[in-house]
């Protein structure tokens, strides 16, 4: 079976009825055949798009194991139907460069149309934030406030754990203070200092019982990742 990525943004973990790559990797480990399973639900179902892939990963010693799984099941699956996988951009891009990920989930061109605004868009604001620390270029305000406010805590040398935090949340989504700090290796109360001072500033905030990127800035957050640690995961997109 042929499989494609669909990049999205935003996290956007609403209920659905739909297939979530969660719903039927769960679905398969409680079956008595994982393929089987799998192969049957995708004819009989006609399944054609599998959504939230990324929420079956996190960068952590569980790793990818099962969206491998899934990814592997699906792809052993012997018809012409095509499957699009839903996957979070910045968690795509990750796996691209550390497990080769597009290899098995190559980018449908056609798919990926909506989200080259959205690119566009972050590459903006990426390039008036190299120019304002380069050049000291005027830049729009709530931009700038937002990168001093977040600079001031990620040019300061002890703030490691604190960086390593925004690259977990960056890459794997939405999570529970105790998946950051099982993540990162911090105890429970330092996890909680670490998470508050990103949220004091508006870069994260808490829905429900998981903490999040706010999404006006991610820019601003990816900006100064790869300033920081190299991490430059619209780059390794390649579009």
């Amino acid at each position: 079976m042929k499989l494609t990525a669909r990049l999205t943004v935003g996290w956007d973990y609403k209920n659905s009825s739909d297939f979530t790559a969660e719903k039927l990797h769960k679905l398969a480990l409680n079956s008595n055949n994982y393929l089987q399973f799998i192969a049957n639900q995708v004819t009989e179902r006609n399944i054609k798009n599998v959504y939230q892939l990324d929420k079956l990963y996190r960068r952590s010693p569980k790793g990818a194991k099962p969206m491998k799984q899934l990814l592997g099941a699906l792809s052993e699956i012997k018809c012409e139907q095509k499957i699009t996988c839903h996957i979070d951009a910045f968690a795509y891009s990750f796996l691209k460069g550390a497990k080769n990920l597009d290899l098995l989930l190559p980018l449908d061109k056609e798919q990926y149309k909506t989200f080259i605004q959205t690119y566009k868009n972050w590459s903006i604001q990426i390039a008036d934030l190299e120019n304002f620390e380069r050049s000291g270029k005027l830049i729009n305000k709530e931009l700038k406030e937002q990168y001093l406010a977040l600079r001031k805590i990620v040019s300061r040398p002890s703030v490691r754990d604190e960086i390593r935090t925004l690259a977990t949340l960056l890459i794997s989504g939405p999570s529970t203070l105790e998946e950051v700090s099982e993540d990162i290796g911090l105890n429970y109360t330092l996890g909680q200092q670490t998470v508050g001072i990103f949220e004091n500033i508006e870069v994260v905030r808490k829905e429900q019982s998981k903490y999040i990127i706010v999404e006006e800035a991610l820019p601003v957050v990816i900006f100064c990742l790869r300033e920081t640690i190299g991490l430059d995961l619209l780059s390794n997109l390649d579009f």
